[in-house]
């Protein structure tokens, strides 16, 4: 696996192919049904620009570990950015890059879903 990919550690990264890269969003185990950090929701607003300038991947799957695919955003920290400016404002910023990542990458994205998923 390229060294593009070693900086990431709520996402794992495997070929099941050899031109498709597969993303496995890892949460911690204390989080429920793959709930996202504040870590995770980052690594996913940065991956897509990685992945399309990766010459070696012509298609992405993106995926959850374990029996859901993702329950969304981590429920305590969701309330904590809520009741702070500083840490709210910077979120939303990485939401909308993380859409914008996905919908600028020209390669196609599968989404693997099983499970719970938001």
């Amino acid at each position: 696996m390229s060294d593009r990919y070693a900086r990431y550690t709520r996402l794992k990264f495997d070929r099941p192919h050899p031109r498709v890269l597969r993303i496995t969003m890892n949460s911690p185990p204390e989080h429920k049904l793959g709930a996202m950090d504040a870590l995770m929701h980052y690594e996913l607003t940065k991956i897509w620009a990685d992945a399309d300038a990766d010459p070696s991947v012509s298609a992405i799957i993106i995926t959850g570990s374990g029996k859901t695919f993702s329950s969304g955003g981590y429920l305590n920290y969701e309330i904590e950015m809520r009741q702070d400016y500083n840490l709210w404002m910077p979120m939303i910023r990485d939401a909308q890059n993380l859409v914008y990542g996905i919908i600028n990458c020209s390669k196609p994205i599968i989404s693997g879903v099983r499970g719970w998923a938001v």
